[in-house]
Parts: structure tokens; sequence; C-alpha cells
């Protein structure tokens, strides 16, 4: 967890603890915008974290059917 502009956690309770995050992935958000474009609210790229990444495509069950294709 890094101290994103946009960060969705609440980090108090890893700060008490003498968390102290430092990065902040904003200064790569322009140039990532600008290649991708923002993603759309409501769609798994936006909703969840791991973006595409988790969604329907790498569920166990897909993954393991694409294993078993190969």
């Amino acid at each position: 967890m890094s101290a994103n502009t946009r960060g969705w956690w609440d980090l108090t309770s890893a700060r008490a603890l003498g968390y102290d995050p430092v990065d902040d992935a904003e200064s790569y958000a322009a140039a990532i915008t600008a290649a991708h474009g923002e993603p759309t609210p409501g769609t798994v790229e936006f909703d969840r974290v791991g973006g595409e990444y988790a969604g329907p495509d790498f569920a166990v069950d897909a993954v393991a059917a694409r294993a078993q294709q190969a």
C-alpha cells in the first residue's frame, strides 16, 4: 500500500503501527490516462482492486479451462 493520492483505503491503523508510505502513483497518472483514458465507473477496471485482472476472464474456472485447452 502506498501513499496514493487516489487511494481507497484508510491508512490510520497502519500509521498507528508505524507504517509510513512514501510512494504515490499519481506521478504516473497523466501518462497512463493519456495512453489508455480514464476507466469507466461501473466497469471491472474502475470498481475492483486489480482492475481487468480481477474480472471474469481471470476467475479460477476460466483460467483452468484455458490451461486445459493449451
